[in-house]
């Protein structure tokens, strides 16, 4: 996201301009909404409320709620000969909602802006302007802990705040939202057996209307009834077309794509036929064990030319390389270790320059601040066993928007190459093993699986918990009769 001013940091404070408002209000006019009374819970400038007024001549009643006097006078102004408007300056979180609510006549309309700031960036900023600690949803799960938790999302809090008092009403939420939020108040909805009908989302261009870097939609719920857990998303406001359907499902979650899921739910896995995904290596200090290639000599992130047994360094890939599919890239990484928790001390008698090495850099290798180094051998590395050394390879990248897999065989010098932690790989017995499995897993089948549950704008939206999730077994045999391949 661009650089905020205080009052964005503090407020979350993304004014909807005005023609995003009366883009959105008429989006929900032409889903026959017809409100009787309108309420926008952060109204800021009241762009909503004024743009209500075109939109939805049937309102009698028009409520803002704003915890800015400054913007709260704007939009008194701005809406000085609109009857029935009535402005509260107050804040959301102090609000008695249940009290203001029943005064309020259905159907009704709840619409707004809510602040795009976490609770951790009010605290770094000293701002006061968020939710009490404590959990008093009865018989609502997503929210119970919330508050309590180490960073949580100001607007989440606040929708999930609506859906509930809004329990019983004839309403509609419509919100302007960071993606990845609106989705945790659909699943909270549904998790927690909310009654909420005709749920969707619209895709925009935040950086348009905002200028922030971030995917936003509009959240459009219906509360009154219960339907089914389906969330129709499409690519913009207006646009008549579904991209696809969101959906959910007990122990699972939300689904990416509904009619994916229905069509490869048959390959989900069972305990008995998990297949076991493996991260790369862990060591958190670059500069000493990853080495580069440099005139024929080796050179660490000190830029030191380094001498040690060539046993104990292996090629490396990168979660980048895997993703570019960069075969020979002139990386190295110092594997001392063959399985996780081997004692090391040995290493001075069998890898006496190895040794040296890493204890001129001892110091920065036992400031190591992971908690997982601590009672361990000193130089220690994690994702590391007899998997590490398997000649053939299956990866991906987690960090990547791509379902790219890559086929991964032994460097030129004969060794097995080996990855960073945010990289994902099955180790094989033989080659053809590795090929199999990499053709299955880019067969239509296998995308069309993974595709199914994966929102490409999560920070790591490949993990090892969804690779897992594949009965690769079951996936390779139907690929070996169908003869599918991508």
């Amino acid at each position: 996201m661009a650089k905020k001013s205080r009052e964005q940091a503090i407020f979350g404070d993304f004014q909807t301009p005005p023609a995003l408002a009366a883009l959105v209000c008429r989006t929900l006019a032409k889903r026959q909404i017809k409100p009787t009374t309108i309420l926008e819970p952060t109204c800021g400038d009241g762009h909503f409320l004024v743009a209500a007024t075109t939109y939805f001549p049937t309102c009698r009643h028009r409520v803002g709620v704003e915890i800015n006097p400054v913007r709260l006078q704007r939009a008194r102004e701005a809406l000085a000969t609109t009857p029935g408007t009535k402005l509260v300056c107050g804040d959301f979180f102090r609000v008695d909602w249940s009290n203001l609510l029943a005064t309020l006549q259905d159907p009704l309309l709840v619409v707004g802006n809510p602040p795009w700031v976490t609770n951790a960036e009010l605290s770094v900023h000293r701002g006061q302007n968020f939710p009490e600690k404590t959990n008093n949803r009865a018989g609502f799960t997503g929210l119970d802990g919330l508050t309590g938790k180490s960073n949580f999302d100001i607007s989440q809090w606040i929708c999930q705040h609506l859906v509930e008092r809004l329990q019983g009403r004839e309403a509609t939420l419509a919100m302007l939202l960071k993606t990845a939020v609106a989705r945790k108040i659909i699943a909270d909805a549904w998790s927690s057996g909310a009654a909420v009908h005709g749920v969707e989302l619209h895709m925009l261009d935040a950086k348009q209307h905002f200028g922030a870097h971030v995917d936003a939609c509009l959240l459009l719920a219906h509360t009154g009834r219960a339907g089914d857990r389906t969330c129709r998303v499409y690519q913009q406001l207006s646009q008549p077309e579904v991209a696809c359907e969101l959906g959910y499902e007990p122990g699972v979650g939300l689904i990416a794509d509904r009619v994916l899921r229905d069509a490869t739910r048959g390959f989900e896995t069972t305990g008995a036929h998990q297949t076991t995904w493996r991260s790369g290596i862990k060591h958190d200090c670059a500069k000493v064990f990853e080495l580069r290639a440099v005139d024929g000599q080796l050179v660490n992130g000190f830029g030191e030319v380094v001498d040690i047994e060539s046993e104990y360094c292996l090629p490396l890939r990168k979660s980048s390389d895997v993703a570019h599919d960069r075969l020979d890239t002139g990386r190295y990484l110092v594997v001392p270790q063959r399985r996780v928790g081997e004692d090391t001390a040995g290493l001075q008698r069998r890898a006496p320059k190895l040794w040296q090495y890493l204890s001129i850099h001892g110091d920065r290798l036992d400031a190591r601040k992971s908690r997982i180094y601590r009672g361990r051998p000193r130089f220690s590395i994690f994702g590391i066993g007899d998997y590490t050394f398997s000649p053939w390879k299956v990866a991906i990248s987690g960090l990547y928007k791509s379902l790219e897999f890559r086929l991964v065989g032994p460097a030129s010098d004969g060794k097995p190459v080996v990855f960073d932690d945010t990289v994902y790989f099955l180790a094989c017995a033989s080659r053809g093993q590795a090929a199999a499995i990499h053709a299955a897993l880019m067969s239509k089948t296998g995308q069309q699986f993974f595709s199914a549950l994966i929102f490409w704008d999560q920070k790591r939206p490949v993990t090892a918990g969804l690779l897992r999730r594949l009965d690769l077994e079951k996936l390779v045999e139907h690929c070996r009769q169908t003869r599918e391949v991508g």
